[in-house]
């Protein structure tokens, strides 16, 4: 083996080594589960944890769960990681998945039902056979993707402090401080096939987009270590947002009310007193002692916590993901989970006495509305043409995604809503709409309304608002059905 080759392998192996020393993520005696594509990144993964095992004392085996979603080239992936197995002499866990049914039953993009199998295998195989580590291939040209991606969507300080190399339920990332071209360099070297997923090739996904076509030209014509930049600014915000969990903490300490569970409450007055970002903060970590994570919770959600906090409308509630009830009443917040759906948990609407409701709408998924037997499903389409738009019926609306802001809340219109039919230039009061338009006045105290940010984007079933129609510009539709199932 020449200089310049073993060269390239021994920066790869060095890198990987310090990386694991320094976050601590392999300890003498672990047994590490790697979850394992076929890709470059995961095949580098695997042959480099096989040369440090020995060194390390640790076991290895290899994990793959079969997505499904590109017929024969995805089983064709799965015999490669087996052969793979095979040949370095490991243990091997596979599994099929129906990502695509399970994203159309959970309400999720297939990206996101894609990634909670996943994880939700490596988790059971991890539980089921007693290892102590889950790896993974990620790398600073991933995590270089994932900050622009949040910086692009608006994300604060969480968002833009990326990929941890670290995670909770012990999944570790070893590869984090290499580069894409790194790992190229490494397989090449060593003479190590890899599969492919051409799906990775299409710019139609953001993601990919962001791969192909944004950081080469960040790299071509403003920093050609751009990369390199993206991963300190996400080492600095690493470091302040653990700072800044640590003062919260204290926060929560001197503020914040422990309830039955895991249930917490603060008065309004308290939280007040204090500065944008630590509000923002503290509810944050409310929600996340009553939950048990973050997971699905967005700076949205948090921002609609706080403007329930200062609302002149009395009392009130929000529904967040997973069950978390956010409740205004007699000046306090009440943060609770609740063990039956939200749609279940009965608050009378004060003007008519029915039961009131108030439902978060994350992205596509489907909603059943018990107090009014109703349903509405939610998917993202792309643009079609006029003729389309015009034919589907009221009971279907159509929003430009770029014009909204999620999570949009749908709940029972009030008698202070207010919105601008489309078409129209003024705006009108709901209740009136709905009066227009024959619905009977019982009715209209408890109509669904579907809310951005505090306007009223659809008078459901009859009339989207004008600031969200579809135009010639649009690229990605919000497209939603509603229907009355009794």
């Amino acid at each position: 083996m020449d200089k310049r080759v073993s060269g390239i392998i021994g920066r790869v192996l060095k890198t990987v080594g310090q990386t694991v020393d320094r976050y601590g993520m392999i300890e003498s005696g672990d047994r590490v589960l790697a979850g394992v594509s076929g890709g470059p990144d995961s095949v580098a993964l695997v042959h480099i944890l096989k040369q440090m095992a020995s060194a390390l004392s640790f076991d290895l085996a290899l994990a793959h769960l079969n997505h499904g979603l590109r017929g024969e080239a995805s089983d064709r992936d799965e015999g490669f990681t087996a052969s793979l197995a095979q040949k370095l002499g490991l243990p091997f866990h596979r599994e099929k998945a129906d990502v695509k049914g399970f994203g159309r039953e959970q309400g999720l993009s297939t990206e996101h039902a894609g990634r909670r199998l996943r994880y939700d295998f490596f988790h059971r195989v991890m539980e089921e056979f007693a290892y102590s580590k889950i790896a993974l291939g990620h790398h600073g040209d991933d995590n270089a993707e994932m900050i622009l991606m949040a910086l692009i969507r608006g994300s604060g300080p969480l968002g833009l402090a990326g990929i941890p190399p670290v995670r909770d339920h012990g999944v570790i990332r070893p590869l984090f401080h290499l580069t894409r071209r790194q790992i190229l360099s490494y397989l090449d070297e060593n003479n190590l096939n890899y599969v492919v997923d051409e799906t990775n090739l299409s710019a139609h996904f953001l993601r990919n987009k962001i791969r192909l076509e944004l950081i080469p030209l960040l790299e071509n014509q403003y920093n050609p270590q751009m990369v390199r930049s993206l991963n300190r600014l996400s080492d600095i915000l690493r470091a302040e947002n653990q700072s800044r969990k640590d003062h919260t903490e204290k926060q929560v300490e001197s503020r914040v009310l422990k309830g039955a569970g895991h249930s917490r409450r603060i008065f309004i007055s308290l939280l007040n007193q204090l500065p944008s970002a630590e509000k923002r903060n503290l509810v944050r970590e409310m929600i996340r002692k009553t939950k048990g994570d973050l997971k699905r919770i967005t700076l949205a959600h948090v921002e609609a916590v706080l403007s329930l906090a200062v609302s002149k409308k009395g009392d009130g509630w929000l529904d967040l993901p997973d069950k978390i009830l956010v409740r205004k009443l007699n000046q306090q917040l009440f943060f609770s989970k609740e063990d039956l759906p939200l749609r279940a948990v009965k608050i009378l609407d004060r003007e008519s006495g029915l039961p009131a409701y108030q439902y978060a709408v994350n992205g596509p998924q489907d909603l059943y509305i018990k107090e009014i037997s109703a349903r509405v499903s939610f998917c993202e389409t792309e643009g079609q043409s006029a003729a389309e738009f015009c034919s589907a019926g009221q009971e279907i609306a159509f929003f430009d995604i770029n014009q909204l802001k999620f999570p949009l809340i749908l709940r029972n219109s009030r008698p202070e809503d207010r919105f601008i039919p489309l078409g129209m230039t003024d705006s009108q009061t709901v209740r009136k709409f709905l009066k227009n338009h024959g619905v009977a006045e019982k009715m209209r105290h408890n109509y669904p309304v579907l809310v951005c940010q505090g306007v009223i984007i659809w008078v459901v079933g009859k009339r989207i608002d004008e600031s969200v129609k579809v135009s010639e510009r649009t690229r990605m539709v919000l497209k939603a059905h509603f229907q009355w199932t009794s």
